[in-house]
């Protein structure tokens, strides 16, 4: 059974609206995909962030803390408590952004101890100057392991530090690969569709070709057979005359 144009048309369409749906579909995982492995990287990013506004932020409370045992002045201990806090924010904000990473939670959580133990330090240091006086304070900060612990403190976030680049780096590959296999498939689609509607085309064009040389034949035929019947008419016009 021979199609006509009209059933080609539809189906053409068909065809390419299942071409289209199979695309779309790759295309909208894909994009799941790149939008998934930019979200890690933009969190990756965001810890590397988060340890050195810690590490600062410990440096800051020290450091105020140390004004307040000089100066006694309540002020200084005002952003001193406010940099604890913030530390306590963002050691928590990390703890949840590394559940996917059991070598980094191990990092952050010996880190957590070192900032506790550095803060219980310094809180001593603090309640020996206000109980009794400047040079308890004093005698109590040089006694004490601070400068280790800042140490230690520090080279738990540079370990950890790299562990976030190393994901970092991850993530941007993923992300590319994402992207390129997004812009593979959409020019896939644009070449899949045009070659399809070409050769589409190519065959309706076939087909109305094909019409037309059956219209002029058949236009062809049917003067044959006018001209035909005219013959007719006038040879039976002749041969009734004759028998008259």
């Amino acid at each position: 059974m021979k199609w006509s144009i009209e059933h080609k048309v539809l189906s053409g369409f068909a065809v390419a609206l299942v071409i289209l749906a199979g695309i779309g579909g790759l295309a909208y995982q894909s994009t799941l995909s790149f939008m998934e492995t930019s979200r890690l990287a933009a969190r990756s990013q965001e810890n590397i962030t988060a340890l050195a506004e810690i590490f600062s932020l410990l440096n800051q409370a020290e450091t105020r803390q140390r004004i307040y045992i000089i100066s006694a002045s309540e002020r200084y201990l005002t952003p001193r408590h406010a940099s604890i806090d913030r530390i306590r924010t963002l050691t928590e904000s990390m703890r949840q952004a590394t559940a996917d990473d059991p070598g980094q939670q191990k990092l952050l959580a010996e880190l957590v101890q070192r900032i506790d133990k550095r803060l219980l330090l310094l809180n001593g240091v603090l309640k020996a100057r206000q109980e009794q006086g400047f040079e308890a304070g004093r005698a109590k900060l040089l006694a004490g392991d601070g400068e280790r612990e800042m140490e230690a403190v520090h080279a738990i976030i540079v370990q950890m530090e790299e562990g976030e680049r190393v994901r970092l780096k991850r993530w941007v590959e993923m992300s590319q690969k994402d992207a390129e296999r997004m812009r593979a498939i959409f020019f896939l689609a644009f070449l899949s569709v045009a070659a399809f509607f070409g050769v589409l085309f190519v065959l309706i064009r076939r087909e109305m070709a094909e019409r037309k040389r059956a219209q002029n034949e058949l236009s062809r035929l049917v003067t044959e057979l006018s001209a035909a019947n005219e013959e007719l008419k006038n040879f039976a016009y002749i041969v009734s005359h004759d028998l008259k």
